[in-house]
């Protein structure tokens, strides 16, 4: 499941750096953007039959919407 972990935390180093990097209105638009990717890899994950990917991205998702909550 090697292929599981690389995949996860590139979906998180993107997430993270969206938050570093924008500012103000563009971070809140730029976190919603990168909330709706986050829900097609999801459904991708869920597709595949991948459990455990579903489970983290699940968490991804979490922890995007409690920033965008904490942001506006």
């Amino acid at each position: 499941m090697h292929h599981i972990d690389h995949i996860l935390d590139a979906l998180s180093q993107r997430t993270q750096r969206v938050f570093t990097t924008a500012l103000g209105a563009d971070r809140h638009q730029c976190l919603s953007e990168r909330l709706q990717r986050l829900y097609g890899a999801l459904e991708l994950a869920r597709l595949l039959g991948s459990a455990k990917l579903a489970r983290r991205i699940e968490t991804l998702i979490d922890t995007t919407r409690r920033d965008i909550e904490n942001d506006g």
